[in-house]
């Protein structure tokens, strides 16, 4: 078991012989010289990561109420104006209250006209004063109750536009099959439903990147902000649908997460 460090030790006193010597310090001395180059002379550090590419300006579109998502008249990457419908709900609850509501608004309209035929229908010589008192009572009560019935429908009206959910800003819509994702699904008030971004802002690139190549990130940004404080690690990219690396962008590094997920 010994053979191979006997050849190894042969071989050694080959390179440290007189005729070899000079030969095997020049090959030490770029040997050393390599090394000292890895340590001293900066080079680009390269890596492979997921991430996305997305405006800087981009928000989320949420549901108002809860309700089922019935139609989704967008698509992804599809232009929309601040306030344009991009998704409608449907709540059967709210559905039965309006049709119940207007059960009542249709029932107190008929009272209403009751109530006066019997105030005309009062003979004005025999009609006695409490007669008098008890129709102007129920015109009163009617009124009241008319009055109520249309703040709740007020109400409720405002409340069903609010199932026309709309965009919150000019853009695109930017989440990924939105219309499979959504259509037929029921969702709970606040939910968020898509993204809408502004192509025309800067743009941010998130990456994913792997723990382990963290450190030499953080390493750089420190060492330089050691310099200036403001300073941001400058960075450039090719991304996986344009790989010509004539096609490279540039950018910085404005924000590293703490938390590994």
């Amino acid at each position: 078991f010994l053979l191979p460090l006997w050849r190894f030790i042969g071989k050694s006193r080959v390179l440290v012989t007189a005729r070899n010597l000079p030969k095997t310090i020049l090959a030490a001395i770029v040997l050393a010289g390599v090394i000292t180059a890895m340590w001293l002379v900066p080079w680009d550090f390269t890596m492979t990561a997921s991430g996305k590419l997305l405006p800087e300006s981009r928000r989320g579109v949420f549901a108002a109420l809860n309700g089922i998502i019935m139609d989704v008249p967008v698509a992804e990457g599809q232009s929309v104006k601040k306030g344009e419908v991009v998704a409608l709900q449907q709540s059967t609850e709210r559905d039965e209250k309006f049709v119940q509501l207007q059960g009542q608004i249709a029932a107190n309209a008929k009272a209403a006209r009751a109530a006066e035929s019997s105030r005309s229908s009062l003979d004005p010589a025999r009609a006695t004063e409490a007669e008098r008192l008890e129709v102007s009572s129920e015109i009163d009560r009617i009124r009241i109750e008319a009055a109520s019935l249309k703040q709740q429908y007020d109400l409720l009206a405002t409340e069903k536009a609010r199932l026309k959910i709309t965009s919150p800003i000019n853009g695109k819509v930017v989440t990924w099959r939105v219309n499979e994702l959504l259509e037929g699904r029921p969702v709970n008030a606040g939910t968020q439903i898509m993204e809408v971004a502004d192509p025309s802002t800067d743009w941010e690139l998130q990456i994913d990147v792997p723990e382990a190549k963290m450190g030499h990130i953080e390493r750089q940004r420190r060492a330089i902000q050691e310099k200036d404080p403001n300073a941001q690690l400058e960075v450039t990219f090719i991304l996986a649908t344009h790989p010509d690396p004539e096609d490279k962008l540039r950018g910085r590094v404005t924000k590293i997460d703490t938390s590994a997920e």
